[in-house]
């Protein structure tokens, strides 16, 4: 159903203010202070302003200096631009302690350009460092070792989100001598040097194109950028990606704001996490069977097959830097476990990770955390010092989001240690033969680069015998598979390098046999690939081995892939998502094999009823729709289980040829109409089967079964069913359903195919010849059912002069609920082609849009009246000073502040713009204030508002919830959705302005609006 209205863009954060900026609390020497702390870790400040501000990356290099990108340069011309610009570029700059005293004292700047205005990203490998901003990466080489960059080499080019926080972000290097990286959905795309699109190894151009990628991405290629791999898909903002000893990749990503589904993730190869629909990129919030109630869930279509679980969701968030510790310096709670920056609740914490089925799943703890004390702390990024202490930079500011900032005199790196251990900074040893070893298991990764470089280009012998012996006899497993890596790429000879494929898969560490696997991958051209596969044991006790297992098939796609796949398949206990989705990632490409044997072992009792349909829900071939309906047919299965059974169909249609869906809708017809006891779950497969079904797909026998089916059902399920069969004969009941059912959801969408099956004229008698009631009815069914043709019935009546006064004012009401109603109202009035009898309607119609564009142009012609009490607007800095009375708050939100009509807070409310319930642990005070008084100065991303042109000159404003090649939904301010055929959008364009009024103000007093603000600052996360 097409629908199309308007929506209210909303901020969930912006800028700080002067005022609270020059207050002693924000002076250095108190921040750490201001922490808490745990209790087996100590912070010490370790550089702060005037060294250094607005630290958006950092990496720490072998001899413990750290290097920063400084960041003044952020959107001005976006969302910034009362911040001066440093007309000279931002730098990167180099923070050292001198003296080994534990803090900073000098600083260096080794770049200095525009180039690297809002850099995202900083990787220090000994004398190269990437540099990831804006459009391109690049190295900066210093050639003579003076810490100055005296030349730049392109990397890669043309990425989209230039000055966006959702585009390309930090590398790092892994243990097999891979550079890894990521960029949020706002990457797009990314070129080489030359700017030629990239064909990565798979064989595919790397572009946010739904098939086969989306959205973030996460990547691996050589140094110089060759090979390059695109390794999973379809996250929001994935901000950075770690990588451990072992090959296993990290990382987090940031919900659409205000839906308390921030995540971290455990990276599976080829995975789809799940951010828009695979099938045609649909957002979350579009319908579709069985999807999760809740939001977390629901968020990342965890419902649908194909998508890898979470890892873990941490609720409301702002997730930015990442890394793995693989130190001992930290308490053991620590070590080999995720470090994670979050600077939406001010904090930095660990997630411990435990094995899950063939998966994982995590805890949290907290490190630091500066909520309670101080919500200026906004950590940025963290990383590893040689000796193992973290450095956490921290941007410092009252918020964070939305393209804002407000502070760009401050930033902060903090040290971060166990309790007790001293505040030494020093690292004079030098890389050498006998210290390479030590280096390559240092936690620090320029450390570990400089080794792994050093050995590999020079194979010294003494240090290569040093190597083979910490593959074979070191007791941390990390370091052991370190070696193994580097041994795979300083051996040539094949009777070792089999030894260590040997001695890997035969190890009782499964993360050793895990890296093995890998390591079997990276060196294959190295390797006798066909003795290899025979060494490995299918059966392997371990299901993350197995697992492994099931993802290397992907990669090397040996010729009996579907009998080693099959082995894999019947040790499926049909209750582990990560295992099934490593078979179906392993099945890519030959689904209808692998099905073929599938079904054999069925039959030969060789694999559980349970997991023979969690892999057919979960398969993409030939068969997969017959043996999906055989599984709905059966008597066990659940009304619930039909639901996410049907939910496989729709990604079967994307991949069938014409007569192949043909095929699966005869059979979805006969499923349909099949004889069975009446009771609930024939309703739903009744429901789902005709829901994928086309009208001339039915046999004369089936289309009579739906004219007695239509002629007995209740009125939603009429007029479901009339979306797909409608007929003249069946409009007169959608019209009665319209009429009795105006202010619901079954009679919006009954007045909507009205519309679309353009029955003008029947709905413009029955507002003729209806009575008053009826009247207002009809009038609600149109402005509910989002449908343009409603507007024209609106419009239409509007003008006839021999209508009745009453109705004529009622339809310009009613055309002042829809953006393109309102703007044919304006576009009246700026003409001199109103009717001067409805000029005060049309007057006060226009003032109370909630669309900013057209309460401006309207006070043009019709000025407005002054604020209440005409009381001037005092300075933030004196509002902060004073308090108020959350509780008096709380009834401002819900009545004269109408905040309530938006937002939802705790269930409560309607939900347009971000959901507050948590909003109080994301924005400071300040912040708060600002974010009521100039709601335009940092719009929350996913929130903005957006203008529709349509080739018939209407303008829709809503909401942007899912764009896809057929339609583009948006969502208006009474939250309800439309969609609009792509075929009508002439023009599109992001508003600069947000549709929460600015003015909002002039509805309360100033106590007020303080109540307001401490009411909205009480709503905090549940400890």
């Amino acid at each position: 159903m097409r629908l199309y209205l308007f929506f209210l863009a909303v901020v969930v954060l912006t800028h700080g203010t002067n005022g609270f900026a020059q207050d002693g609390q924000h002076r250095p020497e108190l921040s750490t202070s201001q922490f808490d702390v745990h209790p087996e870790l100590d912070v010490t400040l370790f550089a702060a302003e005037p060294l250094l501000a607005n630290p958006t990356n950092i990496d720490v290099d072998h001899s413990g200096r750290v290097w920063v990108c400084e960041v003044i340069n952020y959107r001005q011309k976006i969302a910034n631009g009362d911040i001066p610009e440093r007309t000279e570029g931002d730098r990167i700059i180099i923070v050292e302690d001198s003296d080994g005293d534990g803090k900073a004292d000098e600083t260096r700047v080794f770049y200095q350009g525009r180039d690297v205005d809002s850099a995202h990203g900083i990787c220090v490998l000994g004398n190269r460092v990437i540099v990831s901003a804006n459009d391109s990466v690049f190295y900066l080489i210093d050639d003579d070792g003076d810490l100055k960059a005296d030349r730049k080499e392109i990397l890669f080019t043309g990425i989209g989100g230039t000055q966006h926080d959702h585009g390309i972000h930090a590398f790092v290097f892994g243990p097999d001598g891979k550079l890894y990286f990521n960029f949020g959905n706002e990457g797009k795309q990314i070129c080489d040097a030359q700017g030629e699109p990239i064909v990565d190894r798979a064989g595919n151009v790397v572009k946010d194109s739904i098939r086969p990628y989306q959205q973030g991405m996460v990547f691996r290629c050589n140094l110089d950028g060759s090979e390059f791999e695109t390794l999973a898909w379809n996250f929001r903002n994935n901000w950075e990606v770690c990588v451990d000893s072992f090959g296993t990749l990290w990382q987090s990503d940031n919900d659409d704001d205000g839906n308390r589904s921030t995540r971290i993730n455990y990276v599976m190869p080829y995975g789809n996490y799940g951010y828009r629909d695979e099938t045609d990129g649909s957002g979350w919030r579009s319908n579709r069977t069985g999807m999760h109630s809740e939001v977390p869930l629901k968020h990342w279509h965890l419902n649908d097959p194909g998508v890898i679980p979470n890892l873990l969701q941490t609720g409301a968030g702002s997730p930015t830097g990442i890394c793995l510790y693989e130190g001992d310096a930290l308490p053991e709670v620590f070590r080999n476990q995720i470090i994670h920056c979050d600077a939406g609740p001010n904090i930095v914490r660990s997630y411990p990770v435990e094995n899950d089925g063939a998966g994982y799943q995590a805890s949290t703890v907290n490190m630091v955390d500066g909520a309670k004390k101080n919500q200026w702390f906004r950590p940025s990024d963290v990383c590893i010092a040689p000796h193992g202490t973290l450095i956490v930079a921290d941007w410092y500011d009252p918020g964070v989001g939305g393209h804002r900032m407000r502070d760009v005199q401050r930033g902060r790196l903090f040290r971060v240690f166990a309790k007790g251990t001293g505040t030494a900074w020093s690292f004079a040893d030098r890389l050498t033969n006998e210290s390479a070893i030590e280096w390559l298991k240092s936690p620090n990764q320029s450390r570990r680069f400089l080794a792994w470089s050093f050995i590999q280009k020079n194979k010294p012998a003494d240090v290569i015998d040093a190597l083979w012996k910490t593959w074979r006899n070191d007791s941390n497993p990390r370091f052991r598979a370190r070696a193994m890596w580097l041994l795979g790429e300083v051996t040539d000879a094949q009777e070792k390098l089999e030894s260590i494929v040997d001695t890997g898969l035969a190890d009782s560490d499964p993360n050793i046999r895990i890296a093995t696997l890998r390591f079997c991958r990276r060196y294959s051209s190295k390797l006798n690939v066909d003795a290899v596969e025979k060494k490995i044991d299918h059966a392997d006790p371990s299901l993350q081995v197995r697992r492994e297992i099931a993802v290397g098939l992907r990669d090397m796609q040996p010729a009996n892939l579907a009998e080693q796949w099959i082995q894999l398949a019947m040790q499926h206990n049909g209750d582990d998502r990560w295992y099934l989705e490593a078979l179906g990632i392993a099945a890519e490409g030959h689904w209808d094999a692998c099905l073929d044997l599938l079904v054999v072992a069925k039959e030969n009792g060789k694999i559980s009823t349970a997991a023979f349909r969690d892999i057919v829900w979960r398969s993409r071939g030939r068969q997969t729709p017959q043996l999906l309906i055989e599984i709905i047919n059966q008597p066990d299965v659940t009304d619930s289980q039909v639901l996410r059974y049907f939910r496989a169909f729709d990604f079967i249609k994307s991949l069938c040829s014409e007569s192949s869906q043909r095929d699966a809708e005869s059979r979805l017809g006969k499923l349909a109409f099949a004889e069975r006891t009446p009771g609930q779950k024939p309703k739903v497969i009744f429901r789902e089967s005709t829901n994928r079904i086309q009208l001339e797909s039915l046999s004369p026998e089936q289309s009579a079964r739906i004219d007695e089916i239509m002629s007995n059902c209740d009125d939603a399920e009429f007029v479901e069913l009339a979306l797909n069969f409608g007929d003249d004969d069946r409009d007169k009941k959608l019209l009665s359903i319209a009429l009795e059912n105006s202010d619901k959801k079954v009679g919006a969408d009954a007045m909507a195919i009205l519309m679309r099956r353009k029955k003008l004229g029947m709905v413009q008698r029955a507002l003729v010849t209806s009575g008053d009631e009826q009247f207002a009815r009809y009038v609600n069914a149109l402005v509910r059912c989002g449908v343009r043709e409603g507007g024209h019935v609106l419009a239409g009546f509007s003008d006839g002069k021999d209508k009745p006064m009453e109705r004529r004012v009622a339809a310009v009401r009613a055309l002042g609920k829809t953006s393109s109603g309102a703007g044919d109202l304006l576009w009246r009035v700026q003409n001199g082609k109103n009717d001067p009898e409805l000029e005060p309607v049309i007057a006060a119609t226009l003032h109370s849009a909630p669309w900013g564009y057209i309460r401006d142009a309207a006070a043009k012609h019709f000025p407005l009246p002054p604020f209440k009490d005409a009381k001037p607007l005092p300075a933030i800095a004196d509002l902060l000073k004073r308090s108020g009375d959350n509780r008096k708050g709380e009834a401002i939100f819900a009545g004269v502040g109408t905040c309530a009509k938006c937002h939802v807070v705790n269930g409560k409310g309607v939900e347009i713009g971000p959901d507050l319930s948590e909003i109080g642990s994301k924005l400071s005070r300040e912040a708060m204030f600002e974010s009521i008084l100039f709601p335009s100065a940092g719009i929350s991303h996913n929130y903005e508002n957006w203008l529709i042109a349509k080739d018939d000159g209407e303008i829709v404003s809503g909401l942007l919830l899912t764009k896809t090649d057929a339609t583009t939904t948006v969502k208006d301010i009474n939250g309800i959705v439309h969609e609009i055929d792509a075929d009508e959008i002439e023009q599109q364009k992001r508003l600069k302005l947000s549709l929460m009024p600015a003015d909002l103000i002039r509805e309360f007093s100033e106590q007020e609006l303080i109540d307001l603000v401490d009411y909205l600052m009480s709503l905090r996360k549940p400890k």
